[in-house]
């Protein structure tokens, strides 16, 4: 008997082969079922490539802040091989004498550096370029993470692409300025931002600990980003409520997610804070001279020269975000567009629009706000590549077309991204961060070896103070001794005797015997905190308010060893209580959850197999790239050409009689009010090696009577100290001037002066250098800029 075979759109299926429907399966099921998110490898593949020059480099920049961090972090990594677990002390800052720059500054980025250098690598250069890596790694899967939840998969790339490889992040702030709390701002707001969403929405207990500890771990990094990110969350909160009805029962976990992690970091801001007024503060060695500007912020971003010994920063957003701003914006003024989409691209425009409005009119030198307008330039972009893609997919003549639109997106976003990810050789000079090495660095006049220039130091020393010849003596020949007898303040002293034991970086175990009353001179600057335990002497420590220093009052017929230790204080108690508190109400309300919620898997349109493949190829040829033309033994060698930074400076060649040349200015406007501030930038070289740090002042002269009127502060040209100038490059110098309100209409000049300063001279004018003219001729003391400024009235 003939059967007749039924198609196989019409079987029936058996009822024990039929399917479960995804959503009534197991969490495990359910992520077994969906497979492999292989654009989380993208994304993260996506970092890896961004962060190449720090892999693949064997160096770092010597002539940015990165290497203030790496002295820094190879402070702290002696301090854990010591047994200190939290150091707040920096042992050979200030010619030995040392300071709490740890105990003030955001402690985190560094730490982690220095515990790379203790437990893996022993080299504090390897760790930071490691830790930089790391960070625009990490920053990449925090992107992703929080777009794909809202977007897709394909929008979740791209966002990556946009983010790790616009201006800020991608470049300036990681190989210019080598700002490492910065580079790890960038990756810490977007994972609180995540945190936060997933903890609203979901509620599961991953996702509060995870804002706890970002929030935590931002504030240990980037205060005033954090108190950014804080503003921003809040507003993002309403708009959660607003927009999605079922985050409201998560509001409390919110709550609960960022003030533990307020209190998670009470360790290091609670001290910080109260002790601020007890130390003596020190301005800046150099003013931050960088602004945000309207002309620059939208400036399409420019290829590092090899020829600059220092590197202009350029605080621009860059040609695909600034693409990507004009797309979401016309996307978002569409129609017929869903409010849930409008809501979301509308928050992070207006999010990015505020920000930079506020630091163009209030806070023009937080040039970090970029990072943040940035990453909101992106996520409003996000949105609008899920509104095109849903577009594409929904139509039956462009469905083709969706296959093909990551792939090409994520090409045009690298190509235009190419000056931004070619990264020349790194400048570097000896790579030794030892402590002598440390000491050597303020010796040769070029500042504090772990703060940057720009910020102030705590814990200053009276502006009189000297180094300690014998000290410095000790550091060359690695035999330490931190206390000596004060004989100017208790007469002969010759039976006092006193010997070091151990000298740690936060402590010195010493031996003293005495017949008379004594004072001994502890070579250390005094901050609270430092005190003494003996057994044996009877003896107590002070502040000497002439030298700054600690002093060591000991008894008569006193003998025995004595501790000198920086020990804790009570606000440092009551700070590390607190956390250790938050850290228990972490786990508590993490096992709460865990009781109560049922874990729940994110479900997005994840990556599809087309698309994948297709990335993949535009990925492969990327890298191939990189392999022939950029990396270091690269058979095509590709870079910028010398100069092309000084492109719209007009030239200027002048001659000193000490070897330091101008080549050009810049100034972009030459008409002023009364009070306004003035910007222009010189460009300098030298002709051979330089043996002296000049500074430089620039000045504001009349031009009808040649008086000067004002001046602005002595810095290191380019803020880069003279003596560590190379010959063969250029120095771009960015100078301010801020016009008296008080200056009366008319015309006046610009012009520099150039002194040699010594602690013996301080900058006198009779030791200012002579210009010359390219012929030759005698142009004196002070170099007028070829261009007349006028002030209206």
């Amino acid at each position: 008997m003939n059967r007749q075979i039924q198609p196989a759109s019409v079987r029936q299926t058996p009822p024990s082969r039929r399917s479960i429907p995804i959503e009534t399966m197991p969490t495990w099921m359910q992520r077994a079922y969906r497979g492999t998110d292989w654009g989380a490898l993208i994304a993260l593949a996506l970092g890896v490539i961004a962060a190449w020059a720090f892999l693949f480099y064997p160096t770092v920049p010597r002539n940015n802040d990165l290497e203030h961090y790496i002295f820094r972090a190879a402070d702290v990594g002696q301090a854990i091989r010591e047994g200190r677990l939290y150091p707040r002390w920096s042992p050979h800052a200030q010619n030995g004498y040392g300071a709490p720059i740890p105990h003030f500054a955001p402690p985190l980025p560094t730490y982690v550096a220095g515990a790379l250098d203790t437990l893996f690598v022993s080299d504090p250069a390897l760790a930071v370029r490691l830790l930089m890596a790391v960070t625009l790694i990490a920053a990449s899967g925090a992107v992703y993470a929080f777009t794909s939840r809202r977007t897709s998969g394909s929008c979740g790339i791209i966002a990556v692409a946009l983010y790790v490889y616009s201006p800020y992040v991608g470049s300036t702030a990681s190989y210019v300025t080598g700002d490492l709390p910065g580079v790890a701002a960038n990756a810490l707001v977007p994972a609180v931002l995540w945190a936060l969403d997933g903890t609203l929405l979901l509620g599961r207990p991953r996702d509060v600990v995870a804002l706890a500890l970002f929030t935590a771990a931002i504030l240990l990094t980037h205060i005033p980003a954090a108190l950014c990110i804080f503003a921003i969350s809040a507003i993002f909160v309403i708009w959660q409520v607003i927009a999605h009805r079922n985050a409201v029962p998560h509001l409390w976990l919110t709550a609960a997610g960022f003030g533990l992690g307020l209190v998670l970091a009470a360790f290091y801001w609670l001290p910080a804070w109260g002790e601020y007024q007890q130390v003596t503060w020190r301005a800046p060695a150099s003013a931050f001279t960088e602004r945000l500007t309207l002309s620059t912020i939208f400036s399409p971003y420019r290829l590092i020269d090899p020829g600059a010994l220092v590197l202009i920063p350029q605080y621009t957003l860059g040609i695909p975000l600034v693409m990507t701003v004009i797309m979401s914006t016309l996307v978002f003024l569409l129609p017929k567009l869903s409010f849930t989409r409008r809501v979301w691209i509308g928050f992070f425009l207006v999010s990015a629009l505020v920000l930079m409005l506020i630091g163009l009119l209030f806070m023009p030198q937080q040039v970090w706000l970029v990072g943040i307008i940035s990453l909101c330039s992106v996520y409003a972009g996000a949105g609008a590549c899920e509104t095109a893609l849903s577009a594409l997919r929904n139509s039956v003549r462009f469905q083709r077309m969706a296959r093909i639109a990551l792939p090409l997106s994520l090409a045009l976003v690298l190509a235009l991204s190419a000056p931004v990810w070619i990264v020349p050789p790194p400048i570097t000079s000896n790579d030794s961060f030892t402590p002598e090495a440390q000491i050597q660095y303020e010796q040769l006049g070029y500042g504090i070896a772990v703060l940057p220039s720009h910020e102030a130091l705590p814990g200053a020393l009276p502006p009189n103070a000297t180094p300690n010849l014998n000290l410095i003596a000790n550091y060359r020949t690695g035999s330490l001794n931190k206390i000596e007898i004060n004989d100017a303040s208790t007469g002969t002293q010759s039976d006092a005797r006193v010997g070091t034991l151990e000298i740690t970086s936060h402590s010195y175990n010493v031996q003293v015997r005495t017949l008379d009353p004594a004072q001994f001179e502890v070579l250390t600057t005094y901050f609270p905190g430092w005190a003494i335990t003996s057994a044996s002497v009877s003896a107590v420590l002070g502040n000497d308010p002439t030298t700054g220093l600690i002093t060591l009052e000991v008894g008569r017929d006193s003998a025995g060893e004595i501790l000198i230790e920086l020990a804790s204080t009570p606000l440092r108690g009551l700070g590390w209580f607190i956390t250790w508190t938050a850290v228990i109400g972490v786990i508590y309300l993490a096992q709460r959850r865990a009781m109560v919620h049922e874990d729940v898997l994110e479900q997005f349109p994840m990556v599809s197999l087309p698309e994948l493949r297709l990335t993949v190829m535009v990925l492969a040829t990327f890298v191939l790239i990189l392999g022939m033309l950029i990396i270091p033994g690269a058979p095509y060698p590709l870079s910028a050409g010398y100069g092309t930074q000084l492109e719209g400076t007009f030239e200027l060649p002048t001659r000193t009689n000490v070897g330091l040349e101008s080549l050009a200015y810049r100034i972009d406007r030459a008409s002023y009010q009364a009070g306004e501030m003035v910007d222009f930038t010189m460009v300098w070289r030298t002709i051979r090696s330089l043996d002296v740090n000049y500074r430089v002042q620039a000045i504001l002269v009349s031009r009808s009577t040649g008086e000067t009127l004002q001046r602005g502060d002595l810095v290191h040209p380019g803020g880069y100290p003279t003596r560590r100038w190379r010959t063969g490059f250029y120095v771009p110098d960015h100078y301010t001037l801020q016009l008296s309100p008080m200056l009366p209409h008319g015309e006046y000049l610009l012009g520099l002066e150039v002194y040699n300063c010594t602690p013996s001279n301080e900058c006198a004018p009779e030791n200012r250098i002579t210009f010359f003219s390219s012929g030759g001729e005698s142009l004196g003391n002070i170099l007028i800029l070829p261009v007349i400024l006028t002030i209206r009235g």
